[in-house]
């Protein structure tokens, strides 16, 4: 049987129990909460904030290279594939499917490999480049403009054999958003 001092020590125990329980589930959960806004608020699956806010800033970092001109490589899936290696060490990947989806990602260089042999191999690349004479590649694509609607998007006038044409990229995700004709003026 119970005494009133029993119960008002459980009761007790209780309630001190709550105030160490819920503060440390409210603690544990600030960044679930905070990934969960992050992630909704540049349109990326939960998880993804960081890496998708890495992508932009590679974006607004090397924008001047993403301008490069580019040759595509068809597979035998007539999957295309271009990379542009910019001066900070960074790659701009494209891709196309067979069914008109594009996209773009960066990748870190120096993710891929030790970083010391990342600047020795870039080093030698670029003293080798200065040294041979200049050769010039017949270039498929020409981005003739570019420039940022907004904070994650970017607009890209690209020149083809056939004309020009607009094609809005998500910074965040590397998901071409639009593809429209375009006149080839290089003011977009």
């Amino acid at each position: 049987m119970r005494t009133k001092r029993e119960s008002g020590f459980q009761s007790c125990a209780r309630r001190t129990l709550r105030w160490l329980l819920y503060p440390t589930l409210v603690v544990s959960s600030i960044p679930t909460y905070v990934e969960l806004y992050r992630s909704n608020k540049l349109g990326v699956s939960f998880g993804q904030s960081v890496a998708a806010q890495k992508q932009h800033d590679l974006w607004k970092m090397n924008l001047r290279c993403t301008a490069a001109p580019f040759d595509w490589y068809l597979n035998q899936y007539n999957i295309s594939v271009n990379a542009t290696i910019c001066k900070s060490s960074e790659a701009l990947v494209r891709v196309n499917d067979p069914n008109g989806k594009a996209g773009y990602s960066w990748v870190p260089v120096d993710g891929l490999i030790p970083k010391s042999t990342a600047v020795s191999l870039l080093s030698k690349a670029y003293a080798a480049q200065l040294a041979l004479p200049l050769q010039m590649a017949q270039a498929n694509d020409t981005v003739i403009c570019q420039r940022f609607i907004d904070s994650g998007r970017i607009l890209r006038r690209i020149q083809i054999r056939s004309g020009c044409y607009d094609e809005i990229v998500n910074t965040y995700t590397g998901e071409v958003l639009q593809l429209k004709p375009a006149p080839c003026d290089p003011n977009c």
